[in-house]
Order: C-alpha cells, then sequence, then structure tokens
C-alpha cells in the first residue's frame, strides 16, 4: 500500500509540473479479503493514455472517453475494453473478474475490479495488457497483499 501511495503521488507531481507524462504507466493494487473470499482489484490509468489506447484498438479516433457517444456510458466502454487485457490466475487457473466501476480522479481514472469466489491458492498470475499495444514505454507497477493469517 505504501508503494503505490508514494508512485501515485510521485506521478501526479512529475504530470501537474511537466504538463504531460513521460511514462505511460498503470499502478495495480491487489488485495485479498479473506472474510468474502474475493481479491478486491484497483488499477489507476492516465486518462489521456488510456483514451488513446481505445481509439487506436477500437478504431474509433474520435472516441472521447469523457464524453462518449451512441449511447453507451464510460462504465460499458472501459468494461468491454478491459475484459480481454487485463486476466488474472490463481494457480495457472483464470480468476473470473468484474468490473465494478470506476472514479475520475484530477487526470487518472480508478477502475475498480473484484475476483469473487476466491478459493485457497499458492500462486497468482497478472495480465495487463491495458497500455501495452499502444505504447512500448508502458510501466504496470503491482501491489499485492494477499498473505494469509493463520
Amino acid at each position: 500500500m505504501i508503494i503505490f501511495t508514494y508512485l501515485s503521488n510521485f506521478l501526479h507531481l512529475l504530470y501537474a509540473f511537466s504538463g504531460l507524462h513521460p511514462i505511460h504507466v498503470t499502478v495495480t493494487e491487489i488485495e485479498l479479503d479473506e472474510k468474502d473470499k474475493r481479491l478486491e482489484i484497483m488499477m489507476r490509468v492516465f486518462i489521456d493514455d488510456f483514451e488513446t489506447t481505445m481509439r487506436t484498438n477500437l478504431n474509433q479516433p474520435a472516441l472521447d472517453i469523457l464524453n462518449p457517444k451512441g449511447g453507451q456510458t464510460r462504465d460499458q466502454l472501459i468494461e468491454a475494453f478491459i475484459k480481454d487485457r487485463f486476466k488474472i490466475t490463481l494457480d495457472n487457473k483464470s480468476q473470473p473478474l468484474n468490473y465494478l466501476g470506476h472514479e475520475q480522479e484530477g487526470d487518472a481514472f480508478v477502475l475498480y475490479i473484484e475476483g469473487p469466489n476466491v478459493k485457497k491458492f499458492r500462486t497468482i498470475g497478472i495480465y495487463n495488457d491495458i497500455l501495452t499495444e499502444e505504447y512500448d514505454d508502458s510501466v504496470e507497477s503491482r501491489t499485492r497483499n494477499c498473505s494469509r493469517k493463520s
């Protein structure tokens, strides 16, 4: 959690002072809620990077993620886009994920995702291709809190 906070604050300061951000990044935090047996996932992504990637991959050069047209909501666009680009495996088995929604924090979206009905696992695999199709220099930072308390 501390790493996530520092990285997030650093990226916001970098963006604010430069007018542009020199790296293309998603920051993902994953926590295991043992009581409710689910993964709680929070992902931050700069809106302009996300929109550019969506425009290219969806072949919609006029796409405006902040003001979607065609009867779709922002959440519908985001959910459809990340469905095949963000995946989790537990012990090499695909974990179902549910997109819950998003918030806008300044120049970034915070996406909320859950992985329900989590059974005991030994390993976790994370696939995040949200920005890498568009940006060769994209970075994905992760923080996991999946420790088990006896």
